[in-house]
């Protein structure tokens, strides 16, 4: 691939069985990830903090 154009890097897989290997390392991956909560006070923190 050539990146000298600064654009970053894609690339396009079209095999079947490196395809099935990314989605199955994808999942695994998300298996033991724990929904996340949005806690208001502490955004308005940050952005207290960036507004600075």
């Amino acid at each position: 691939m050539d990146e000298r154009r600064g654009f970053g890097a894609a690339l396009l897989v079209g095999e079947p069985d490196v395809v099935a290997f990314m989605v199955e390392t994808h999942e695994r991956m998300w298996l033991p990830v724990e929904p996340r909560t949005s806690n208001h006070s502490t955004r308005g923190e940050i952005t207290d903090d960036l507004a600075s």
